[in-house]
C-alpha cells in the first residue's frame, strides 16, 4: 500500500506469478508428475469438474457450503487481522468441503464415505442471506492504525 491506496502493479504482478504457478501445479498433477488436489477459495465444489469435464457426483457436494456464500467468502479480507468465530468456522467449512469433492473425485482410495460435518447443508434463505452479510461486512473490516 501506498499512502492508504493499493498499489495496482503489485497486485497483477502478483496475480500472474500466483496464476503461473498454479497452472504448472495443475498441470504436473493432470500428467501424474505429482500426487494431491488443488483447491481455491473462490471455486464452488459444485463446480468441480473432472479432467475430461464430466461434473464430478454430487454426493462429494451435497453438504458443501450453500454457493451464494462461495463468493463472499472468497473476498473475505486477508489483512492478518483476527477473524470472527463464525468467519472461521465458514472458511473451514467451504475448505473441508472442497477438499471432500476434490478427494473423492481424484484420490477415491483416501475419500471419507460419508463426512459427518454437516452444520452448513441446510440453511434457509434467510440464514443464507444473513451469512453474506456478515461476510460482507467482514470484507470491508480492517485494523486501525496502531498506536
Amino acid at each position: 500500500m501506498r499512502n492508504g491506496t493499493r498499489d495496482a502493479s503489485g497486485d497483477v504482478q502478483y496475480s500472474q506469478t500466483t496464476r503461473l504457478r498454479v497452472r504448472w501445479f495443475v498441470g504436473d498433477l493432470l500428467a501424474g508428475r505429482e500426487r494431491g488436489i488443488y483447491l481455491a477459495i473462490e471455486l464452488d465444489p459444485r463446480d468441480y469438474k473432472l479432467p475430461d469435464e464430466t461434473p464430478i457426483e454430487e454426493r462429494l457436494y451435497d453438504g458443501a457450503l450453500p454457493s451464494r456464500l462461495v463468493a463472499p467468502l472468497a473476498r473475505l479480507r486477508t489483512d492478518l487481522d483476527r477473524f470472527l468465530p463464525e468467519e472461521a468456522d465458514l472458511l473451514s467449512y467451504h475448505g473441508y468441503w472442497s477438499t471432500h469433492a476434490r478427494i473423492g473425485a481424484f484420490h477415491t482410495e483416501l475419500a471419507v464415505p460419508e463426512p459427518a460435518w454437516r452444520d452448513y447443508a441446510a440453511l434457509t434463505s434467510a440464514d443464507v442471506q444473513q451469512l453474506v452479510h456478515l461476510l460482507e461486512r467482514g470484507a470491508q473490516r480492517l485494523r486501525g492504525p496502531r498506536s
